[in-house]
């Protein structure tokens, strides 16, 4: 018997796949990447409260260990940002 040990988001090349963070806040996005050996880099207005919005590359995207994650964060809907 066999037993894999890796996490299901490396491929056996050594690439993890690039999971969907929309809707997660930055820490969330932050700890998913970092598990899966990927760095995220934030963008946007409101890092600390924001949830992502728009990523960088795609979900489902190949990349080696250490890539990098561009994520765009925005205020959630129901909360107001005041200048």
């Amino acid at each position: 018997m066999l037993l894999d040990l890796r996490p299901p988001e490396s491929t056996a090349n050594g690439k993890r796949e690039v999971p969907n963070l929309q809707g997660k806040t930055l820490r969330d996005a932050a700890e998913l990447l970092g598990m899966m050996g990927l760095v995220l880099v934030p963008e946007g207005d409101d890092l600390p409260t924001g949830i992502a919005v728009e990523q960088d590359p795609q979900p489902g995207t190949s990349l080696p260990a250490g890539g990098r994650v561009r994520v765009k964060f925005r205020p959630p809907p129901n909360i107001e940002v005041e200048p």
